[in-house]
């Protein structure tokens, strides 16, 4: 790689956000930035995410703790060298950026601004992945971004730096203006999506940047060893990688290195494909390879993500148990990616019917706060609060929002915990523009349901 010119990229590293429980995520970004800082780079970029807000999905840091953090992290970025310069990703808070802004000289928080570096000029983007904009302003600031591009010299290099996500959905940046956008520029440096691709979008200019650390965002994703067990085979296969953890350099012709980093963890997922195979036969081939790593003298330096794929004739969530029993390891959930079988039968001809007990419920309301927002924001108009609307709902449904009668019907429960859930999102002001007669209005849309 030509070195008159370097730049050290990092992004995603989602400090807080990790598997605390079995490294220490501090100590490896550390590592990482002595890595980087022995190269004498020309700038460090922080691509996005790099301090989440959040401990998990509905949990927030807490001041306190994320103090405590921040102030390490202060303390170490003050002897780094190189200029740093950061923008924010969507699980980020400005305010973390603006305090190292204003106590470490050498970091920089830029929003929607250009920095010079050698024969570079780095456009940084502020990420739109959560804010509401409107299409008007964000035209009208790429057309600045455009006037600005033609007053560089025919010397200089032109990088885009960005965090906003690639894939259709629901805050997907526009995709004629990104296209656009993306034209005008020599090189695309986008984070939020956690791996490695270079020579993406349209024209090929565009690169999606690694994690530089794991988080629990990505289960399945993020594996340095994988254990496959086809439902037709008597044993599971196993599975290795370069670690797809780590950053990226760029010299002053464009040229991108990958430069991996092997975290203090190591990610094992697990997959079983339950076809054809009963509840009892897809426990017993989960214990079998959990034993197996429970041994291995790097046992608590492992983290491991268990999936389950294929046709299940089962409830997925009475396999839930299983991480329970490995208390030396750490092991997610298990994740339900089957598709439902329409028998119910396992192989051995026993009717196996699923289950939604009341803490299954609890669950399925927890993890399906989007749809809850995209439901009342887009179909029914009301405005939502989502990031409240998280923390809220984890709360509720660890309290006692849903508790069954004594003789009271499934179907009744259901349709009355829902309204109980609902009314209590009213009460804690999270929904801002309700109906007069909550409870009818919510009792007519629930009766529209068929459970």
């Amino acid at each position: 790689m030509n070195i008159d010119m370097e730049l050290a990229i990092i992004s995603d590293a989602h400090l807080l956000q990790t598997y605390t429980q079995v490294f220490n995520p501090i100590d490896d970004f550390i590592k990482v930035l002595k890595e980087i800082d022995s190269r004498d780079p020309e700038a460090i970029v922080f691509a996005g995410d790099m301090f989440d807000k959040r401990k998990t999905t509905t949990a927030p840091v807490l001041h306190p703790e994320g103090e405590q953090i921040m102030t390490d992290i202060r303390n170490f970025l003050t002897g780094i060298g190189s200029p740093i310069y950061a923008i924010r990703g969507n699980h980020e808070d400005a305010r973390v950026l603006r305090g190292l802004d204003q106590t470490v000289e050498t970091f920089h928080y830029i929003c929607d601004d250009w920095v010079p570096v050698d024969n570079v000029s780095i456009y940084c983007l502020e990420t739109r992945y959560e804010k509401a904009y409107s299409r008007k302003n964000l035209e009208e600031s790429l057309d600045q971004v455009f006037s600005e591009l033609e007053g560089l010299n025919d010397e200089e290099h032109s990088i885009l730096l960005s965090h906003e996500t690639f894939i259709p959905g629901k805050r997907e940046f526009p995709v004629d203006l990104r296209t656009q956008l993306c034209s005008k520029f020599d090189l695309v440096l986008n984070g939020h999506l956690r791996f490695f691709k270079p020579d993406a979008g349209e024209d090929g200019n565009v690169a999606f940047l690694p994690a530089l650390l794991p988080s629990k965002l990505r289960q399945g994703d993020y594996w340095q060893e994988k254990y496959e067990w086809n439902a037709e085979k008597s044993d599971f296969e196993k599975k290795t990688r370069k670690s797809p953890f780590g950053y990226i350099l760029v010299d002053d012709d464009l040229t991108l290195e990958f430069c991996p980093f092997d975290p203090s963890i190591k990610i094992v997922d697990l997959n079983v494909e339950t076809t054809n195979l009963s509840q009892g036969e897809v426990r017993s081939r989960f214990q079998h390879m959990l034993d197996g790593l429970s041994e291995r003298n790097d046992s608590d330096k492992v983290a491991v993500t268990p999936r389950v794929t294929g046709e299940a004739k089962f409830a997925v969530s009475l396999l839930r148990d299983i991480p329970d029993q490995y208390d030396d390891l750490l092991v997610d959930t298990i994740l339900d990616e089957t598709e439902k079988s329409e028998t119910g039968l396992t192989s051995k001809g026993q009717v196996e019917m699923p289950l939604l007990t009341v803490e299954g419920l609890k669950d399925r309301i927890i993890e399906s706060t989007n749809e809850i927002d995209s439901y009342l924001s887009d179909e029914e108009g009301l405005e939502v609060d989502e990031e409240r609307l998280k923390v809220v709902t984890n709360d509720l449904m660890k309290g006692g929002v849903l508790e069954k009668g004594s003789g009271e019907r499934v179907n009744d429960y259901i349709r009355n915990s829902l309204l109980k859930f609902f009314s209590a999102l009213r009460d804690e002001g999270l929904l801002n523009q309700t109906p007069e007669d909550f409870d009818k209005y919510l009792k007519e849309k629930l009766n529209e349901v068929n459970y």
